[in-house]
């Protein structure tokens, strides 16, 4: 019965030495992990941080990118509708520009007209009766003339403002093309700028922060 007693006593002791050592052991991790885990804490809050930052300016791009697409569309509208309007006026130049040329026609031909009848009133001279139907005939053909001369004065003016007009809408459509491309150059700008910045945040994350966090995982696997 002693001898019983006497090897419990023994087996507790042996017990609560292995009990101390590992309390020992663990204690002494304690304090060695215990700077490793404020470093983890200080990287995890920067983490967050970059995070937050990130959204940020992943927000403020997505903005100015949804900005420039809006301008981008705008832009290529109006040169649409100046394009359409340049179509417009310039079908309306060439009709007015047809209509021109039938109203020289149908001068020239009135000019020859006058002439005949000019050459005609010289041989009509001996009948005053004659006379007189003869100068009312010229007065109503210079009545026409004016009258055509006239019109024609008319569209040769509303040419000149068509052409004009023609040459006022292609500057624009070449000023609203160059405005386009000026749009997409800088959205291309801020696409490759965005790229260039996270890469060079995932490169400084790989050799910064990344490398102390991998170190201290070797660190902890040693102990």
């Amino acid at each position: 019965m002693s001898l019983s007693n006497e090897q419990k006593g023994t087996t507790l002791e042996e017990m609560s030495k292995i009990i101390q050592q590992l309390n020992n052991r663990i204690n002494t991790k304690r304090t060695q992990l215990a700077p490793i885990i404020r470093e983890l804490r200080q990287l995890r809050q920067r983490a967050q941080e970059l995070s937050q930052i990130h959204a940020e300016k992943k927000s403020a791009y997505d903005a100015l990118t949804a900005s420039q697409e809006s301008q981008s569309i705008r832009l290529e509208q109006e040169v649409r509708t100046i394009r359409e309007a340049e179509k417009n006026e310039e079908s309306k130049f060439h009709y007015l520009t047809a209509n021109l040329e039938l109203l020289h026609i149908q001068q020239n031909r009135l000019q020859d007209e006058i002439r005949g009848y000019v050459t005609n009133s010289s041989h009509v001279a001996l009948s005053s009766n004659k006379n007189e139907s003869t100068n009312e005939t010229m007065e109503k053909r210079k009545s026409y003339r004016e009258i055509y001369t006239r019109k024609i004065a008319e569209q040769e003016a509303l040419t000149k403002t068509l052409k004009q007009q023609q040459k006022s809408l292609l500057e624009n459509e070449k000023f609203g093309l160059k405005q386009v491309n000026l749009w997409k150059n800088l959205i291309q700008l801020l696409e490759i700028k965005k790229i260039t910045k996270e890469f060079n945040e995932e490169r400084e994350k790989a050799g910064g922060d990344y490398a102390n966090v991998t170190k201290m995982e070797k660190d902890r696997m040693l102990l």
